[in-house]
């Protein structure tokens, strides 16, 4: 059965390449090229997202923060997906406790 997790992130735009920075504050942080302007960070984001979770882009959504750099990710998750990620994968889906 598909799950929906919700990811808090903070987007660092027009940074010198893309990259997780891990969980701080509560928050994903996530460097990316692209630049905070007519959606090309959002763009980039998902995009980023779908290839280093090996996930369709129909699966993740920005559901809270599309003009903020604060925002909320809703990644569809299912059974075969999660037998399929690595274990860096499923840490970046879960923030520490």
């Amino acid at each position: 059965m598909p799950e929906k997790k919700l990811i808090p992130v903070k987007i660092i735009a027009n940074a010198s390449k893309n990259e997780i920075i891990g969980w701080q504050n509560g928050y994903l942080k996530i460097k990316l090229k692209a630049q905070r302007e007519k959606g090309k960070a959002n763009l980039a984001l998902i995009s980023f997202l779908s290839e280093l979770l090996d996930l369709p882009k129909s699966d993740i959504k920005i559901v809270k923060g599309k003009t903020a750099s604060l925002k909320t990710l809703a990644i569809q998750v299912s059974d075969h997906s999660l037998k399929k990620f690595s274990a860096s994968s499923l840490a970046l889906l879960t923030p520490p406790s």
